[in-house]
This record gives structure tokens, C-alpha cells and sequence, in this order.
């Protein structure tokens, strides 16, 4: 079980990087608010990532919360949001959230990864890595 665990979330954390990315990616392309407010396929260009990246949070969210003090529920809660279109989507939350939010959680996650193999494996043996188990 402690190798399984130890690849799920190295996978995990290598699709919130590769998730990290490709909104930054897009918010260049996009370019400013006003462009994403004008056009749907850019409103869902960058709500894409930013839900999978709170998909991704919530498969890992118990290992998240032991290795690292962030407010992983409200990365979950986004993802809730974008999934369900609560309402309707506020593109202003959108667009500050991928802009000053998600460059701090992929810095967290590079951090994470790069001290991975540094864990014991008893920070792997038998953890449920999500609520929802």
C-alpha cells in the first residue's frame, strides 16, 4: 500500500503542476479580464484547468492538509463551483483566483514534489489520501 499511495500522489501533484501551468498559459493568451468577459471559449479555456486542479486537490486533500498549512477547501470549493455552476460563474473570482491563487498553490505543490522522497514511508503506509474514501 505504501508504494501505491507514494504514486498517486506523485501522480497527483505532477497534474496539479501540469494544471498550475496551463492556466498561467491561458491567462496569457487571454490577456486581460475584459477578453475573458467578452468571449464564452475563453471563460472555459481557463475555468478547465482551475476545476481540475480543485478536482485534483480533492483526491489528495488529507495528504495536502498533513504536509502543508493551506486552505486546500476552498481549492476544492472552486472546483465545486466550476463543476456545478453554482448560480452562475463570477469571472472576476475566476480571474483573480487563476492569476494570484494558483501561481501560490503551484509553488506549494513544486515544494511538495521536490521533497516527495523525502517523506518516510510510514507518511504512506495505509492513509486514506481523501475524505471521500
Amino acid at each position: 500500500m505504501s508504494a501505491n499511495n507514494r504514486i498517486a500522489i506523485e501522480d497527483t501533484l505532477d497534474m496539479m503542476i501540469d494544471y498550475c501551468k496551463d492556466t498561467a498559459m491561458i491567462l496569457h493568451r487571454i490577456g486581460d479580464i475584459e477578453k475573458l468577459k467578452d468571449d464564452a471559449m475563453n471563460q472555459y479555456a481557463l475555468a478547465g484547468p482551475v476545476q481540475q486542479l480543485g478536482e485534483c486537490t480533492r483526491r489528495i486533500d488529507l495528504w495536502l492538509d498533513n504536509h502543508y498549512r493551506y486552505e486546500w477547501s476552498d481549492v476544492i470549493g472552486l472546483r465545486n463551483i466550476l463543476s456545478h455552476r453554482y448560480n452562475k460563474l463570477d469571472l472576476d473570482l475566476l480571474w483573480t483566483i487563476a492569476n494570484e491563487d494558483v501561481p501560490k498553490v503551484l509553488n506549494i505543490i513544486l515544494e511538495l514534489k521536490s521533497r516527495l522522497q523525502d517523506y518516510p514511508d510510514e507518511d504512506f503506509l495505509n492513509i486514506r489520501t481523501n475524505r471521500s474514501d
